[in-house]
């Protein structure tokens, strides 16, 4: 969280235009805690993307697509993929006036699961 904030920072207060593209956990997607941070982002960003990528092992009851059961990061010889949840978020600060900003969000799962199962 403390990146985001970096970020927010130099590209919304200091210039006021910009873009910000991290790859980090997703824990901030859902997480109760982040609530300021997802408003902070909202206020600052205009148009955001998120590609949230899955592949936590440790969070339980997420349903997943039935005909894609595997992680987006599995290989042959490494079924369950990485064990942290991560995402992709690409945010951008054109300095154009927005009452609604944006926000664009894709849960991906691996399309290989016939290849690898």
């Amino acid at each position: 969280m403390r990146f985001f904030r970096i970020a927010e920072r130099r590209i919304a207060e200091m210039s006021g235009r910009g873009i910000v593209c991290y790859i980090s956990n997703f824990s901030y997607l859902s997480d109760p805690s982040s609530v300021v941070l997802r408003k902070r982002l909202l206020e600052h960003f205009g148009l955001i993307w998120i590609d949230c990528l899955n592949g936590d092992s440790r969070e339980t009851g997420r349903e997943r697509p039935k005909a894609t059961q595997i992680s987006i990061f599995s290989t042959q010889s490494n079924r369950a993929g990485i064990q942290v949840g991560t995402a992709v978020a690409t945010m951008v600060c054109d300095g154009a006036a927005r009452s609604d900003p944006g926000v664009r969000y894709r849960s991906l799962w691996s399309l290989k699961a016939a290849a690898v199962g």
